[in-house]
């Protein structure tokens, strides 16, 4: 695969936006071995795989994946967190208490798709722009600064994804208690029809150090939730951001977060909603700072 994206110019989208890419070679009968038995279930499984770009997670999936036989007992929490990331990131459904029993599945019943996102991983790895690190937290957290994450993976890391539950999640903002961990998940470009005029937020980098966000219109600087928010400095509470410039990348796949880090309070303004600049305790990557000022302009 990653011969034939080089030889012809091509991302991996171009690819998996229709169809995997030996499923295609099946289909033009230069690949006869092709067996792929829950293709209902893992139809998109290539889109969200070909988004992976953190250097970590995927060097541990790829050692991980060549195991003979798969058990979580040798797994520190943060490996086995990455396992439950990787799960739902190929099947998008609970792993029904028995995270091994799929990893077999996956590997035994749909080995063209497994050989193909082991290779998809191996290219994403190949092609990463970008030198990733640690974010400190005061719990085990397997997410990398500047990587791409889905919600779905960002709430498994967080704990509220497990192997028995998959939460549905549509809100930009959730907040964790046990951790005391508030996450922002912000799309800079508001201007498609899964915006209503409703949650149009007021969200940009100002800076590569300062980020304006705006709460949702329901909640006040009085309100628990705001004052949390406006206190999180004193309090030392935790603020996540993730950022995405759209809803799709193209043709319907849904477009990843970039993980900006920690933010600490800086200023507010307004009630219902509030206005918050925050502070990012990492520089906003170029791109990002790009994207928000043509949105903007």
């Amino acid at each position: 695969m990653a011969n034939f994206l080089k030889y012809y110019d091509l991302e991996p989208i171009s690819i998996h936006r229709r169809a995997g890419f030996y499923e295609l070679c099946h289909v033009a009968g230069v690949y006869d071995e092709y067996r792929v038995d829950d293709e209902a279930l893992l139809q998109r499984a290539l889109e969200r795989i070909m988004q992976i770009d953190s250097k970590e997670w995927i060097d541990f999936l790829l050692q991980y994946l060549k195991r003979r036989e798969y058990s979580l007992v040798d797994l520190t929490l943060e490996e086995e967190t990455m396992l439950l990331m990787f799960h739902y990131t190929v099947w998008n459904r609970d792993a029904e208490g028995d995270l091994v029993a799929y990893l077999n599945r996956l590997r035994d019943k749909n080995p063209s798709l497994f050989k193909e996102i082991v290779e998809l991983l191996t290219y994403n790895r190949d092609h990463i722009d970008f030198l990733g690190q640690k974010v400190e937290l005061d719990y085990p957290f397997p997410l990398e600064l500047y990587a791409r994450y889905s919600t779905t993976q960002v709430l498994t890391a967080l704990g509220h994804n497990t192997e028995s539950k998959m939460h549905v999640f549509r809100e930009g903002v959730k907040y964790f208690e046990d951790k005391d961990t508030d996450v922002f998940f912000v799309t800079l470009d508001k201007s498609d029809k899964s915006f209503s005029p409703d949650t149009q937020y007021e969200d940009y980098a100002v800076s590569e150090d300062l980020f304006h966000w705006q709460s949702q219109n329901r909640t006040s600087d009085t309100s628990p939730t705001g004052v949390r928010y406006i206190n999180q400095r004193k309090n030392k509470s935790t603020v996540l951001l993730f950022v995405r410039e759209r809803n799709e990348l193209v043709s319907g796949v849904t477009s990843a977060f970039y993980f900006l880090g920690k933010a600490h309070y800086d200023s507010h303004s307004g009630s219902k909603p509030i206005s918050i600049v925050w502070e990012m305790e990492n520089p906003i990557p170029a791109s990002i700072l790009e994207k928000s000022n043509k949105l903007t302009s």
